[in-house]
C-alpha cells in the first residue's frame, strides 16, 4: 500500500501543472504569441539600435577586433552596453512575472485575459524595479540561461549564447573543459536552489528577489533538491512526449487522407504526403513554443504549492497587481508610444528579413573544412587536407606562420607546445629544426608520424585532385613574422593557385598589404565581432565572422556591399541550418560531414522552402 500511495502521489505531481494551465490556457497561449511577436518587432529591433547608437558613440562605423579596445575604454560605450542588459533582462523578468502570476490566479480559480496579463506583467516589473533586486541581472544572464534542465524557461534568453569559438577553444584545453563544466554544475545548483523565487514572489507581495532566493533555498534543501532535479527531467520528457504523440497523430491523419484522395502507387501520392508531413511538423513546433514555457512555469508552480503544503506552510490568498497602468497613465502612453515607433520601424525591415530568409536562388553555401578534416585527422597537416579531397568537400581552412629563417609552415598556434610537446615560438626556431617533429600524437598515435606541412606542401596536395581545394589561408600575426604577407602571396603565385583561394587575417592592415602587393588575391577579413557596418572594410572582399555575429542584418548588409560571408566555426545541426537559411557563402566547419547532409536536405525545392520557412517561425 505504501509503495502504491508513493505512485500515486508521483503521479499526482506529474499531473497537478494541467490542473494550473486548464483555467487560463487560451489566454497564456495568446500572450505567449502576442508577446513573440513583440520580442520579434520591439525588443530585438531596439536591442539593434542600441548597437548603432554605440558606433556613434565611439565615431566609428563598425565594432570589430581590432578596434574593441576603444569601445572598452569609452565610458558611454558601458552605458549603453548596460542598458542592452536591462533591456534583455526587462522583457525577461516582464514574460516571467506575467506567466507565474496567471499560474497563482488559476490555482485560486481567477481567469484571466491575455491583456490582463500583459497588464499584470508590467505592474509586476515596475513594481520590483527597485535597486535591491539587481539579482535579477546575473539570475537572467546566468541561471536561467545555462542553468535551466528544462531548458525553455524564457522565449528571449535564446540570445544569450557563449561563441562557438570559445566552446571550441574549451574541448581542446583540458582544465578549461574542467572549468566549464564545474561552472554549469553550480549554475545548475543554483537553478534548483532559487527554483520557488518567482513563486514565493508571486505569493508574498513586496518580497525582495533576494528574500525569495534565501527562502526558496530553505524550501529547496537536503534530498529536496533531487526530488526536484528528477521531476524536472520527467516533465521535460513529457513535454517532448507529448509533442511527439501529437506529430504522429497529425502525421497519420494526413497519411490517411493521402491515401483516401490520391491513389498510394501514382507519383503524386509522395508529393502530396511530404508536402503535408512538413506543414503539419512545422505547425505542431510552433504550438509548442508557445505552450512550453507556461507548461515549464506551471510545473515549478506546482511544485512550489506541494512543497508548501508538505511543510505545512499556509498558502497566501492571491492579490491583485498594483495597476501602474490606471494610476499613472503617462506610463501606458509611453510603453504604447514606444511600441508603436519601434513596429512602424521595424515592420518593413522584419517582412523584408522574412521574404529574404525564403530566397533560395542564393545556392548553397561552401563547407570549408576547419583547418582541414580536424575531427578525423590532426589539424592544419597533410592527412587532415588529404581526407577533404578524398571526401570530396570543396574548401578548408588552414593557418600560417613564419618561422625563423622565413619558411612558412602550416600551424596555428605561435608556439609549438600544444601539438609536438615542444615549448618552442615558432620565430625561435628554423625549419630543420621543427621537421622531425611529431605533430600527430596529440590527436591520436595513429598520426604518430605525422610532420609539420609547408605552405608549399598543402598547396600542391591540395591542387592534386581532379578539382583543386578552394584555400582559406589565414595569416597568423604575432609581432616576430615581417616579409609574411609577401612570402604568402609570392607562394600562392608560384602554385598558381591565385584563383583557388583567399588570404585572411584578423589583423586589417595585412590585407591592405596583400591589396597593394597583389590586388588579385581575394581578402576576407576575419573577426570574433561583428557590429555595425563591416561592409564597410573595403580592402576585405570576404567578411568572415563568428557565427555570433551572422545576423540577416550583417549578412544582407554585406551581400548588398558586392562581398561574400563566411561564418565561422559552426559544429552545431541547428546553427549549419540557419546559416543556409540566411544565405551564408560559406561555414567553417570542423564537422563538414554533417554539414554536407544538412546541406543535402534543402537540395530539393520544396524541402528548401519547408526548412526556411521553419527557420522564419523560430522568430515567433
Amino acid at each position: 500500500m505504501k509503495r502504491s500511495g508513493g505512485f500515486i502521489n508521483w503521479l499526482k505531481s506529474i499531473t497537478q501543472p494541467f490542473g494550473l494551465l486548464r483555467e487560463n490556457i487560451r489566454s497564456l497561449i495568446g500572450f505567449e504569441f502576442i508577446f513573440r511577436i513583440l520580442t520579434f518587432v520591439v525588443i530585438f529591433p531596439l536591442m539593434t539600435w542600441a548597437q548603432r547608437l554605440w558606433l556613434v558613440a565611439n565615431n566609428t562605423k563598425v565594432i570589430a577586433w581590432y578596434n574593441a579596445g576603444k569601445f572598452v575604454k569609452n565610458p558611454i560605450s558601458w552605458i549603453i552596453f548596460i542598458f542592452m542588459l536591462l533591456l534583455l533582462v526587462g522583457a525577461t523578468m516582464f514574460e516571467q512575472f506575467a506567466i507565474y502570476d496567471t499560474l497563482h490566479a488559476s490555482k485560486f480559480g481567477i481567469r484571466r485575459t491575455t491583456r490582463q496579463i500583459f497588464s499584470a506583467g508590467f505592474d509586476m516589473c515596475v513594481e520590483r524595479l527597485r535597486l535591491e533586486n539587481w539579482g535579477f541581472l546575473p539570475y537572467v544572464i546566468f541561471v536561467l540561461r545555462f542553468g535551466s534542465i528544462s531548458g525553455d524557461v524564457s522565449s528571449i534568453t535564446s540570445v544569450i549564447r557563449i561563441p562557438g569559438f570559445i566552446l571550441e577553444d574549451f574541448t581542446k584545453h583540458q582544465w578549461e573543459m574542467i572549468a566549464f563544466n564545474a561552472f554549469q554544475l553550480i549554475v545548475l545548483f543554483f537553478f534548483l536552489r532559487w527554483l520557488f523565487a518567482i513563486p514565493i514572489m508571486m505569493e508574498e507581495d513586496g518580497t525582495s528577489f533576494t528574500t525569495a532566493c534565501r527562502k526558496s533555498a530553505a524550501m529547496v534543501s537536503g534530498r529536496y533538491i533531487v526530488r526536484v532535479f528528477f521531476l524536472t527531467v520527467c516533465w521535460r520528457a513529457l513535454i517532448g512526449f507529448l509533442y511527439m504523440i501529437g506529430s504522429v497523430v497529425a502525421v497519420a491523419g494526413w497519411y490517411l487522407l493521402s491515401i483516401w484522395v490520391i491513389p498510394a502507387e501514382t507519383e503524386p501520392f509522395i508529393d502530396f504526403f511530404i508536402g503535408r508531413i512538413f506543414p503539419t511538423s512545422i505547425i505542431c513546433y510552433i504550438i509548442s513554443l508557445w505552450i512550453v514555457f507556461p507548461m515549464v512555469a506551471a510545473t515549478f508552480q506546482a511544485a512550489y504549492y506541494k512543497r508548501k503544503e508538505e511543510l505545512g506552510d499556509p498558502l497566501l490568498r492571491y492579490t491583485d497587481p498594483p495597476h501602474f497602468f490606471h494610476r499613472y497613465p503617462i506610463l501606458k502612453v509611453l510603453i504604447v508610444g514606444i511600441c508603436a515607433v519601434s513596429i512602424f520601424f521595424s515592420v518593413p525591415r522584419r517582412y523584408a528579413q522574412i521574404r529574404w530568409m525564403l530566397n533560395t536562388d542564393y545556392g548553397t553555401p561552401m563547407i570549408m573544412a576547419h583547418r582541414g578534416y580536424s575531427s578525423m585527422a590532426p589539424e592544419n597537416t597533410l592527412p587532415a587536407f588529404k581526407m577533404c579531397i578524398d571526401e570530396d568537400f570543396s574548401a578548408a581552412e588552414l593557418d600560417v606562420q613564419l618561422l625563423k629563417d622565413g619558411t612558412l609552415i602550416v600551424l596555428h598556434d605561435d608556439n609549438l607546445l600544444r601539438t609536438t610537446g615542444v615549448n618552442k615560438n615558432v620565430w625561435e626556431v628554423t625549419y630543420d629544426e621543427i621537421k622531425d617533429l611529431d605533430n600527430g600524437s596529440f590527436f591520436n598515435e595513429e598520426f604518430a608520424d605525422t610532420r609539420i606541412p609547408t605552405l608549399d606542401e598543402v598547396l600542391k596536395l591540395a591542387g592534386s585532385g581532379k578539382d583543386k581545394l578552394f584555400l582559406n589561408i589565414e595569416i597568423k600575426r604575432n609581432g616576430h613574422d615581417d616579409g609574411i604577407t609577401q612570402k604568402v602571396v609570392d607562394t600562392i603565385v608560384e602554385n598558381d593557385y591565385l584563383s583557388n583561394c583567399d588570404i585572411t587575417s584578423q589583423d586589417y592592415s595585412t590585407l591592405e598589404e596583400v591589396r597593394q602587393i597583389n590586388p588579385s588575391v581575394l581578402t576576407a577579413y576575419t573577426s570574433a565581432i561583428g557590429i555595425g557596418n563591416i561592409d564597410s572594410l573595403e580592402a576585405a572582399d570576404i567578411i568572415s565572422i563568428q557565427e555570433t555575429f551572422a545576423t540577416y542584418e550583417n549578412i544582407e548588409r554585406i551581400h548588398n556591399a558586392g562581398k561574400h560571408v563566411f561564418v565561422w566555426t559552426v559544429n552545431e545541426q541547428d546553427t549549419m541550418e540557419h546559416l543556409v537559411s540566411l544565405n551564408v557563402d560559406a561555414i567553417l566547419t570542423n564537422d563538414p560531414q554533417l554539414c554536407k547532409v544538412v546541406i543535402d536536405n534543402y537540395d530539393s525545392s520544396i524541402m528548401n522552402v519547408l526548412h526556411r520557412l521553419q527557420e522564419v517561425f523560430t522568430f515567433l
